[in-house]
């Protein structure tokens, strides 16, 4: 029969990944201590230890302890109005890496950066993160300029959005590089487009709007023509509703 303490032996290696198990040395855990956490007849780590490894990983201290919901903490959205609203206060923040990823009608945002905190009244160094998702919008785009934009397969985003991915996966350490630093990336206006997005987002496709913006941005630039943003919304979305009626015509 499973112990408690195997079952939370199962989801630290889970988290570890390929990980060694010593790479939380620098949480200020002593190697003596690391060895512990793994070893079934040892109790369960303290609250503080607890707390010090769910901040590192950004784990859900539910899942952690009980094994219980999602697996990394992920704050959603259903409306863009909240989305951008909650995207505004934590860019109020200082963050060394800010991403915007986006999927179809879905986006998400990622920071990261570095935290003290104390452990056995020394200062232990962590990789703090946030993840919020939901909806795309025009207004995002313009809230988030100052991002790296970035476009993640749907089955990953599935991922993301369910709490299945954490901070190693996303942004690697010293030694390996992070799912997010090996992909392409692309300023934010171009990637969402300054785009009329006032209306259910389950009934936007946003990569074949993005598609028809990009589309509109090089013919402009290749016959010389110059069009305010107003302008350049509105011809984004004639030719999108155009684009979806030829599908639906294919398709009947």
């Amino acid at each position: 029969m499973q112990t408690a303490k195997s079952a939370f032996i199962g989801r630290l290696l889970e988290v570890l990944g390929t990980r060694k198990r010593h790479v939380w040395g620098v949480l200020g855990f002593t190697n003596n201590r690391v060895h512990r956490l793994f070893v079934e007849s040892e109790p369960l780590p303290n609250t503080e230890e607890l707390a010090l490894i769910g901040e590192a990983e950004n784990l859900s201290l539910n899942w952690l302890v009980y094994g219980i919901g999602p697996k990394y903490r992920v704050t959603k959205f259903r409306g863009f109005t909240e989305f951008n609203a909650a995207v505004q206060d934590v860019l109020r923040e200082d963050w060394a890496s800010i991403y915007v990823i986006v999927c179809k009608s879905r986006c998400a945002l990622l920071t990261s950066r570095t935290k003290n905190l104390q452990y056995k009244n020394r200062d232990v160094g962590i990789r703090q993160i946030r993840c919020l998702i939901g909806p795309g919008s025009a207004n995002l785009q313009s809230i988030a300029s100052i991002a790296h934009g970035v476009e993640f397969p749907a089955i990953q985003f599935d991922e993301l959005e369910e709490g299945d991915i954490g901070t190693y996966f996303l942004f690697g350490d010293s030694r390996t590089e992070g799912f997010l630093e090996g992909l392409g990336k692309h300023d934010v206006q171009s990637l969402i487009g300054n785009m009329p997005l006032a209306v259910p987002h389950d009934d936007i496709d946003l990569a074949r709007l993005m598609s028809c913006y990009n589309k509109i941005q090089s013919l402009m630039k290749n016959t010389g023509q110059q069009v305010n943003d107003e302008k350049l919304s509105e011809l984004t979305w004639v030719m999108y509703q155009a684009d979806m009626m030829d599908q639906g015509d294919q398709n009947t």
